[in-house]
């Protein structure tokens, strides 16, 4: 008899775990849930500082290696900063062109 008082409690405790780990598993599915909106709300935001801080990188780039050869490159330094400004502007949003897609990256 004891066995089976051993082994009825084995099935009540595992029993109870699997409740609980089901009710565990759900709470963690809507905590979830929860915090993938609020990334998806806060994303653009971030998108946009983020936008805004590489800008500043590749004027601040653009005009240290124009600095440091002299102008002698300037219209390709230019060329590329121009480019770099579109690919951030599509980034952004400001340009849906067709054709000018970046692999991997839908227009918006």
């Amino acid at each position: 008899m004891d066995s089976m008082a051993f082994t009825d409690k084995a099935k009540d405790i595992a029993d109870t775990a699997l409740q609980r780990i089901g009710e565990y598993s759900e709470k963690a599915g809507e905590k979830a849930a929860e915090l993938a909106e609020q990334a998806r709300e806060r994303a653009p935001e971030y998108l946009d500082k983020a936008v805004d801080l590489a800008g500043k990188a590749a004027d601040v780039t653009a005009a240290g290696v124009d600095k440091a050869t002299g102008g002698r490159f300037h219209e390709k330094i230019d060329a590329a900063h121009d480019k770099v400004g579109e690919t951030l502007d599509r980034a952004r949003g400001k340009d849906d062109t067709p054709g000018d897609d970046i692999p991997g990256v839908p227009n918006p």
